[in-house]
């Protein structure tokens, strides 16, 4: 990818402690695709709900990045909230960020989830 000019972020290569989100969330902005791995604890990381928040906000106003989901141990339901596996996260998220924050972070995940792309289980 990289000899194509292509330039992927892994937040576990990326991102260290330290670094700034600011960052990150600038390099989303830059993007034309966003493929943003859903798994089971992905709403646990207030850090990967601002990064999908940003992907989807910058998604409506502008038509980019494109937005290509990967459901990796979850379906879209789960991610649209259709059942209860986010539900204890984002409220414990609540009670730290707020309401306002929690409802957009909802709306990202729900919008994500109405995307139909790629369903992947793990092992048996």
């Amino acid at each position: 990818m990289v000899g194509q000019g292509i330039v992927a972020y892994r937040d576990s290569e990326e991102l260290h402690v330290g670094d700034r989100m600011d960052d990150l969330l600038r390099a989303v902005g830059d993007s034309r695709i966003c493929i943003p791995v859903l798994s089971r604890g992905y709403a646990s990381n207030p850090w990967c709900l601002r990064e999908l928040t940003r992907v989807t906000e910058l998604n409506e106003l502008t038509g980019k990045p494109a937005i290509l989901p990967i459901f990796f141990d979850v379906t879209p339901s789960n991610v649209r909230l259709r059942t209860e596996l986010y539900a204890e996260d984002l409220e414990k998220h609540e009670r730290r960020h707020g309401n306002e924050i929690r409802q957009r972070w909802k709306a990202a995940l729900r919008k994500v989830g109405e995307i139909k792309r790629w369903e992947v289980q793990g092992k048996p």
